[in-house]
């Protein structure tokens, strides 16, 4: 992470800058993971963490709708690191960068024959400035796309639609469960 920040840092204060705001998306999934002693993190919950410091002035600026689900270790941190992305780069150029813009995330589970059951998570921006594809992609580009699509399985949409970016995360809802809690057994020997 302190490479690929590095890399598209301007300067010491930019790289300084942007590598404690990661720091602080990557503590806030941790914090709520040790609170749920690392069993997995409810998702609605996840979201807020990320997003709501982006939008402390203007709570209205935020809608979160989907039913409830606890998502594992992997995955909290994999789509918290997403989520924080996302939001940096709103409030950079996106939706969040003005007054009137908005971001709603909702989420769903879906199927489709005898497909197992997807999760279907999708973050979308309104009345913001008009969106253009970046000219490059760095670290955040790949944490939203590649990182997510390997460590979950996942299909990763990048919808770069001039009235506001869409990124949607669809996964196998048991790629996203909680992991069993590990099992020590009763520690007998003979």
């Amino acid at each position: 992470m302190a490479r690929q920040t590095a890399r598209t840092a301007a300067t010491l204060k930019d790289f300084e800058t942007e590598y404690m705001q990661r720091l602080q998306g990557i503590a806030a999934s941790h914090d709520l993971l040790v609170n749920q002693n690392w069993t997995g993190a409810p998702l609605n919950e996840l979201i807020r963490r990320q997003v709501e410091p982006f939008v402390e002035t203007n709570r209205a600026n935020l809608a979160i709708s989907g039913p409830d689900i606890i998502i594992s270790a992997k995955a909290a941190q994999t789509i918290g690191l997403a989520l924080h992305e996302l939001a940096t780069n709103s409030m950079k150029y996106g939706a969040l960068s003005t007054p009137k813009g908005k971001v709603s995330i909702d989420w769903e589970f879906h199927q489709t024959g005898g497909e197992p059951q997807r999760l279907k998570l999708k973050w979308e921006e309104h009345n913001g400035p008009p969106v253009t594809p970046p000219a490059r992609k760095g670290f955040g580009h790949f944490v939203i796309d590649r990182m997510a699509t390997q460590s979950l399985s996942a299909k990763v949409t990048i919808d770069f639609r001039p009235e506001g970016l869409v990124w949607i995360i669809d996964a196998t809802a048991q790629a996203l469960q909680s992991e069993p809690e590990f099992d020590a057994g009763d520690g007998a020997s003979a």
